[in-house]
């Protein structure tokens, strides 16, 4: 059997682990360390009487969350991207937890999904979760659901999740990264369009914008940016249970609004821009609301 997006929009369907098709090879030693953290009841969580998902993401539903954009790649001037994560079992119990990637550039729907544990009350991190869970190199989306011991959606799964794509910074000793917290799951996201604001472009700066469609079939999307120096719109396309990101077109924009809208209204998309500075490589982002 083959696992694909019918697991997560339809929540019944069973479990099933299979070999990745056409794993790509990789070109970069793998990662060897796979970290498990203290209990939280130990941690200063508990100390403080606080809630690990208050501190950890925003948005974030219980039992199944998006991660925007994770990663393992080359860049530019001997950059290596890659996503370091930590996922979290609020539970005193373990965890079943099963993640679907959604490679750049191709359709994902039958893709494997891959199936972890997380122990009790804990959290795991990964150096690289792209490597490590999937054997893999490129960039993609990733969701990520709790599931029980028959393998179907478990509504009462209680996890959370962080996630920052980093690399050593070309221009000194230490790194550069930014970081994506989970996201809530919501299969009527993008039924109406979608603005992310505080962008730049223009002036030393750029920005790329990343889509991921979780529906199953190919879909065309309007982008508009309105800047405080100009405007642009343009057409794109995201193929079925898929990933693209890109630059935008150049202009001097300066700060500006991307707003986003998919041409069949379905929902089930989610998206992001991320802008850039060029001199120094300092990024940030903003969630297409």
């Amino acid at each position: 059997m083959v696992c694909g997006m019918k697991h997560i929009l339809t929540v019944s369907a069973l479990l099933c682990v299979s070999p990745l098709l056409a794993a790509a090879s990789l070109r970069f030693a793998k990662p060897t360390a796979t970290r498990d953290g203290p209990s939280l009841i130990a941690s200063r969580f508990a100390e403080n009487h606080r809630s690990p998902r208050a501190d950890v993401a925003i948005e974030t539903s219980s039992s199944i969350f998006i991660f925007p954009v994770v990663g393992s790649l080359a860049g530019g001037n001997n950059t290596y991207y890659r996503s370091e994560t930590t996922l979290i079992n609020n539970r005193f119990s373990s965890q079943r937890v099963e993640m679907f990637y959604f490679a750049q550039g191709i359709a994902n729907c039958t893709r494997p999904s891959r199936l972890v544990t997380l122990a009790a009350n804990s959290w795991t991190a990964y150096d690289d979760i792209l490597q490590q869970v999937f054997d893999e190199t490129g960039i993609g989306s990733l969701i990520v659901q709790a599931v029980d011991s028959n393998g179907t959606y478990d509504p009462n799964g209680d996890i959370d999740g962080t996630s920052r794509i980093w690399t050593p910074s070309p221009f000194s000793g230490g790194s550069l990264s930014q970081t994506f917290g989970a996201a809530s799951f919501d299969q009527s996201n993008g039924v109406m369009p979608l603005s992310a604001y505080g962008l730049r472009d223009g002036g030393g700066f750029h920005t790329n914008m990343g889509v991921l469609n979780y529906a199953n079939q190919p879909r065309t999307f309007t982008a508009v940016i309105n800047g405080i120096n100009g405007q642009n719109s343009f057409d794109f396309n995201v193929d079925s249970c898929s990933f693209e990101q890109f630059r935008i077109p150049d202009g001097n924009y300066d700060i500006f609004q991307l707003q986003v809208t998919a041409h069949d209204g379905l929902g089930q998309w989610y998206g992001y821009g991320s802008s850039v500075d060029e001199v120094t490589a300092n990024n940030w982002s903003s969630v297409l609301r």
